[in-house]
């Protein structure tokens, strides 16, 4: 993305990179609750989906392991 830039755009592309991050988890943090209980959306339903993306990737890393 920053290829053929010069060293200053690449820097402030990185410095608005940065920042936009920092503007989407500072919302999350501050209205990530706000906005579940909107959709009627629980916490533990995220706990639970979590859970089950973590055993999905620990089977198939043992399945391509034990091959």
């Amino acid at each position: 993305m920053t290829a053929g830039k010069t060293l200053a755009q690449q820097r402030r592309i990185a410095l608005m990179t940065g920042v936009g991050v920092f503007a989407v988890l500072a919302v999350s943090l501050l209205l990530g609750s706000l906005i579940l209980q909107f959709f009627g959306i629980g916490v533990e339903s995220h706990l639970i989906e979590l859970h089950r993306i973590g055993s999905l990737i620990a089977e198939r890393s043992i399945n391509i392991c034990c091959r």
